[in-house]
């Protein structure tokens, strides 16, 4: 009753190998297999594991046929840390996550969120703060890129929800494009967070958010979907010709929400309506903006794009 494990995201190589991402809340043993470790060998808060309020992020690989598990590292400093999203880049040499930390940056090597020297963002954040970060592939045994994304908050909202970016998607080695949930305003100077925007005002509450990174440090577009509500973003994909697609829940009304484009249904009630909408390639105004819902409440969790987009 004290090992917890989640698992939240999953991909896949052209081998059919699988990685995953998700969290833990114990130094795992070779008891059952001989794995590899990655990046970090060491899960960051031990003296705790055993009520699970400090989980430590984690990445690992799986074999093509379930028979071994390959590769895995940690990811987090000394509070709690979550994996939500993965994604292999095109050509599967480096892997990307997001999820949240309440681990700050300053302290020992061992206990801090681990922070690349060329992080977008780098400020020192207390609370719980969004992030996203590249790895080697295939072993997980080089930390490319680390950076926060969001800004010091507590926890709020839908179901006691937190900031934290909860799906990217790798575009080449060094570009994506990422999205997730903020409670508090972001940043617009030092690092400016709001670009190209479709909504660039922070609305209160939990508002969604939506960033495409043509390089590491390279901001294309960011910006805010959202009402005076609680709007909570929970899948994004991308189209063949670089749009995105995205989906979650607001409980905004139609009011304050973003106009709606092309909707299929603007019903809206004091509970949760699901939200679809897609977004061009640079940005922008958005191509559709939809909500879908009845009386009660309604939410969008996942995303598949089919072989004709």
């Amino acid at each position: 009753e004290t090992f917890d494990e989640y698992l939240f995201a999953v991909d896949h190589d052209d081998q059919g190998n699988v990685y995953c991402g998700g969290a833990i809340n114990m130094q795992l043993t070779h008891a059952y297999t001989t794995f590899t470790y990655g990046y970090d060998s060491t899960y960051a808060d031990p003296s705790t594991s055993s009520n699970g309020a400090d989980r430590d992020g984690i990445l690992y690989k799986i074999k093509f046929d379930g028979s071994a598990l390959l590769y895995v590292t940690y990811f987090g400093g000394s509070s709690q840390d979550c994996v939500y999203g993965i994604s292999l880049s095109p050509d599967r040499s480096v892997i990307y996550a997001c999820g949240y930390t309440n681990s700050v940056n300053g302290g020992s090597p061992a206990s801090k969120f681990p922070l690349t020297a060329n992080a977008f963002d780098q400020t020192t954040h207390t609370g719980q703060n969004g992030w996203v970060a590249a790895f080697s592939a295939p072993s997980l045994n080089s930390l490319l890129y680390s950076t926060y994304l969001g800004s010091s908050s507590a926890c709020t909202g839908i179901t006691g929800a937190c900031q934290k970016m909860v799906s990217v998607r790798a575009l080449s080695n060094n570009s994506f494009v990422v999205g997730g949930t903020v409670n508090a305003a972001l940043s617009l100077t030092t690092p400016n967070y709001i670009s190209n925007a479709y909504d660039a005002t922070y609305s209160g509450g939990l508002e969604m958010y939506i960033a495409k990174f043509t390089s590491f440090n390279t901001l294309a577009f960011g910006t805010y979907v959202g009402g005076s509500g609680d709007d909570q973003l929970n899948d994004l994909q991308v189209f063949s010709d670089g749009s995105f697609v995205f989906s979650g829940e607001t409980s905004s009304d139609t009011t304050s929400f973003p106009a709606l484009i092309n909707s299929v249904g603007t019903h809206t009630n004091n509970s949760l309506d699901g939200i679809i909408g897609t977004i061009p390639s640079g940005g922008g105004n958005f191509s559709m903006l939809s909500r879908v819902g009845g009386t009660g409440a309604d939410e969008f969790f996942g995303l598949a794009i089919g072989p004709f987009d």
